[in-house]
């Protein structure tokens, strides 16, 4: 959620497991954001998701998306015209990358419209536009299963 009405309060990054093995997030880190994950950092089970929220008014944030478990609050802010955002293993390599933006061929509703961006296929090309749609739910749906079928990878 990158451009949500409102404002930088109600960003938020979700990471899924769609692989079919747990995953160690202790001392990996996102770039695009301010972010690391402690060490130790729950266990990212296979099929899993969590949710990271800015940390700008946590306040708000719960008032929007009641019943929401925040993993963690990242500093700065997602790009509203797009970034590369990247989840780095402790060592500093790059685990998988994005790089968004709110041009065409990019899905528009996403870009101030309500809508959050949503991965269609967790096994394909995360730079792909083709890859993410905007999402049915107003307000994007953190935590929960993304509008697509979920997929699980190899």
């Amino acid at each position: 959620m990158y451009n949500p009405i409102g404002g930088d309060a109600f960003e938020f990054i979700e990471l899924h497991n769609a692989g079919g093995l747990p995953v160690d997030l202790s001392e990996c880190s996102l770039t695009g954001v301010t972010f690391r994950f402690v060490s130790p950092f729950p266990v990212l089970a296979a099929g899993a998701r969590i949710v990271l929220a800015n940390n700008n008014n946590p306040t708000a944030f719960a008032g929007r998306y009641p019943g929401v478990v925040v993993a963690g609050w990242f500093g700065g802010s997602l790009g509203n015209g797009g970034e590369r955002l990247a989840l780095l293993d402790r060592d500093g390599r790059t685990l998988t990358s994005v790089t968004y933006s709110d041009d065409q061929p990019w899905p528009a509703q996403p870009d101030g419209q309500g809508a959050s961006l949503e991965l269609t296929n967790p096994c394909g090309d995360p730079n792909d536009p083709a890859n993410w749609q905007a999402s049915a739910a107003g307000d994007g749906s953190p935590g929960a299963a993304n509008s697509a079928a979920a997929m699980i990878c190899p």
